[in-house]
């Protein structure tokens, strides 16, 4: 079975696709609620569930042993909401926690924090400095890489005084001590790491300028490998790090007009192979396993996955077929395939998730919980994708809701 750990790593906004109101709609708070259920992860035993859920109207984390009777509960740091986390091991969270400040000017200001604590929600550890921003600093961005062969450590993007491009630096998430891996430089804002976890990538925008700044290994120096105009940046993107030594995935329109995904040879400057690409689509998702390529996204009428790994495609064929008439997403999964989370939604139906657990040679598929509970889906109508194509020949492609009690006909 392919890890497909790096699945939960997608966006799955939009997976409902634009429900429309039937006769005897619920109250139009309803609809405005945050789900019951968002950003859920299998701890890494597949023993826990953890979500974000709302508790006494405040953002939190939501714990559910999944082998067991012991009750679901929250993990709520302090007076601070929780707006992203991780497990690093299946006894020890990553969470950001945030909390209204004070007004700066005419914006409001959050006090972020990024935290290490128990299952529990016993011995929290501060892991970054207390920072007030204006702009939302998410958790995924500030956390380079979860090192997760490595039970104790992560590593984190951090800004100094007055800097200009953060530090890479190696974090104990017991003890909250701290050593420097790479220093911030060339304002490069954005890093990433290898399979083993070694930094060798780095993106800066400045100028009006994308640079990409590449090294061979951990010891070498960081060195240009291409830069292009930041109006001309989809033309050309680094995506990530591939599991062939000297090589990228990035994405490229410069053949076709469409987003495609290819490999990218840095030593000569020069797309390789195509893995991904789509006549009539870009591929905007590339789902990979520390480099290696499991599969690819697009989107026409809905959000549409292509799994090129043998086993990961066994895995969605199979569920696709147990739960048919919807569209289904691993979302997580074990790392020994022994676990897998599914989110299955589409048109009237905002979603739920799934667990999928395999044991003895049996597969058995439970329903985890909706993510939105108040709303039934005979209130809501059906939805229905149409395209059409435009007096420049262009086809474009929506979404048509009627009212349940419409006619069909004049």
């Amino acid at each position: 079975m392919g890890k497909l750990r790096a699945l939960a790593a997608m966006s799955i906004a939009g997976l409902a696709l634009c429900a429309g109101f039937a006769d005897g709609a619920l109250p139009v708070e309803v609809y405005g609620k945050l789900p019951a259920i968002e950003n859920p992860h299998l701890s890494p035993d597949g023993s826990m569930l953890a979500y974000l859920g709302s508790a006494d109207g405040r953002r939190c984390l939501v714990v559910r042993h999944l082998d067991d009777h012991r009750p679901t509960h929250g993990v709520c740091p302090g007076a601070f909401e929780v707006r992203w986390f991780a497990w690093k091991t299946s006894e020890r969270l990553i969470v950001e926690a945030y909390q209204p400040s004070r007004l700066a000017g005419p914006e409001s200001s959050t006090e972020n924090r990024l935290v290490a604590v128990d299952v529990n929600g016993g011995r929290p550890r501060v892991l970054s400095d207390e920072r007030d921003q204006r702009a939302a600093d998410f958790g995924e961005d500030q956390v380079v890489d979860m090192l997760l062969d490595d039970p104790e450590h992560i590593l984190v993007a951090e800004y100094r005084a007055n800097a200009d491009s953060p530090d890479v630096v190696r974090v104990n998430v017991n003890t909250g001590g701290t050593r420097t891996i790479v220093e911030g430089q060339s304002h490069i804002s954005t890093w990433r790491t290898d399979g083993a976890g070694v930094v060798r990538l780095g993106i800066a925008v400045s100028d009006g300028m994308v640079r990409t700044y590449y090294r061979d290994d951990g010891e070498s120096n960081f060195r240009l490998v291409r830069e292009i105009d930041a109006a001309d940046s989809l033309s050309f993107s680094v995506l990530a790090l591939a599991d062939t030594p000297g090589t990228l995935w990035v994405s490229s329109s410069e053949a076709t007009g469409r987003q495609a995904v290819y490999r990218y040879d840095v030593a000569s400057n020069r797309l390789l192979d195509l893995y991904a690409s789509r006549p009539d689509a870009d591929v905007d998702r590339l789902i990979l396993d520390r480099g290696r390529p499991l599969g690819y996204g697009y989107t026409i009428d809905e959000p549409t996955l292509v799994f090129t790994d043998p086993a990961s495609k066994l895995d969605a064929d199979q569920i696709a077929a147990a739960l048919p008439g919807l569209k289904t997403y691993v979302v997580d999964a074990t790392a020994d395939g022994r676990r897998l989370l599914v989110l299955a939604a589409g048109g009237n139906r905002p979603g739920a998730y799934y667990l999928l657990t395999r044991t003895r040679g049996k597969a058995v598929l439970s329903l985890i919980g909706d993510t939105r509970p108040d709303i039934s889906t005979s209130m809501l109508a059906p939805v229905t994708p149409i395209s059409y194509r435009a007096r420049d020949g262009l086809v474009i492609h929506g979404y048509l809701t009627l009212p349940s009690n419409a006619r069909t006909s004049p």
